[in-house]
């Protein structure tokens, strides 16, 4: 029978994974998901990973192949404030 913190563990497991995976993505397609609502602006955009939020900065014109994740969240949380 499997424990809990076991089953806890495989669910982190398998999120990372996806959210690795995810992030991945966007080396190849850096402008891949929508625009942060609570921000407006163009070269702030999020991946939805449920149910977190990664949030990543658009520097590929600047830098190509780079990808900066700015942050990720849960996305019942409030959007942090000091990234408005």
């Amino acid at each position: 029978m499997r424990t809990l913190l076991a089953i806890r563990q495989h669910y982190a497991h398998r999120v990372v994974q996806r959210l690795i995976s995810a992030a991945e993505r966007l080396i190849e397609f850096p402008e891949i998901g929508r625009v942060v609502p609570e921000v407006g602006q163009s070269e702030l955009r999020e991946l939805i990973v449920r149910p977190y939020r990664l949030v990543h900065r658009l520097v590929h014109r600047l830098e190509p192949g780079i990808v900066e994740i700015v942050t990720v969240f849960r996305s019942s949380r409030s959007f942090p404030s000091d990234l408005g």
